[in-house]
């Protein structure tokens, strides 16, 4: 089973309500899903075969998949961070299982509120 974590549009752009409501009340603009999947895919060590996951991932429908050879411990994961940079508003991160994103429930937090 994979996990999904839908990215978070940050609120920077807030547009007025529709005229006829109270003044001055803002919303933010609504989160469209493009239904584009990107696939992230971890082993801890180079012994480890990342081919069970890719292919997961790949089944999963994932446009593109990025994948670290690096241990979760290390937060200096080379494929992370384009992979982050990768996604637009309304793209789904696919993961095939939560520690394979991150080691700890802290580090899923955080990576997920950056998103």
């Amino acid at each position: 089973m994979s996990a999904v974590c839908h990215r978070r549009r940050v609120v920077k752009n807030l547009t007025a309500l529709e005229p006829g409501t109270e003044p001055g009340l803002l919303v933010a603009e609504p989160l469209v899903r493009t239904e584009v999947k990107i696939g992230y895919a971890r082993v801890s060590t180079g012994g480890q075969k990342p081919e069970r996951q890719l292919d997961a991932l790949t089944a999963a429908g994932c446009r593109k998949v990025f994948a670290d050879k690096k241990s979760g411990k290390n937060a200096l994961r080379p494929e992370l961070k384009p992979c982050h940079a990768f996604l637009d508003p309304g793209d789904t991160l696919v993961v095939p299982s939560l520690d394979r994103y991150g080691r700890r429930l802290q580090d899923l937090i955080n990576m997920v509120a950056e998103l």
